[in-house]
């Protein structure tokens, strides 16, 4: 790694030629050149996208057309994430994010136009949590929607 010094040295050379510029792409040419995050963890990482496009998947209602879509869209992109993995490359990652943060942006935008009435009315409201003492562990919950909050 260099020393503050070198880098020093470095960047009063670049100031010059890049300040007032704009930065339009970047190459990596040394796979290893990025220690952070280890290839564990890159994986753990991947396989997390993974389980949350399946929770994605497991959502859909198939009744309706757009769900076989959206399907088609999520397996595509489970894919690209597997073809991460097995070529320890991140350049399919690229597409899979573009069409997720494609469909994103679409479902902001579809929730807020959506003026239909609440799909439940009449639902109670259950509120729960657990506290813990040194040799305790109590699990409470309540339909009480003050629970104790007075604005």
């Amino acid at each position: 790694m260099p020393e503050k010094p070198e880098v020093m040295t470095v960047v009063k050379k670049l100031d010059p030629m890049i300040i007032g510029r704009k930065i339009t792409g970047c190459n990596i040419y040394y796979n290893n050149i990025i220690s952070e995050p280890s290839l564990e963890e890159f994986k753990k990482n991947i396989e997390w996208a993974q389980k949350a496009i399946e929770e994605l998947r497991g959502a859909l209602n198939f009744e309706y057309e757009l769900s076989n879509n959206l399907n088609e869209i999520y397996l595509f992109c489970n894919r690209c994430l597997s073809e991460c993995i097995y070529k320890n490359s991140t350049d399919s990652i690229v597409e899979a994010k573009s069409l997720m943060n494609r469909l994103y942006e679409s479902f902001k935008v579809a929730a807020q136009s959506d003026d239909s009435e609440k799909m439940m009315d009449n639902v109670q409201s259950v509120y729960a949590g657990i506290t813990y003492s040194k040799d305790n562990l109590n699990e409470t919950y309540s339909n009480d929607t003050n629970r104790g909050f007075l604005a």
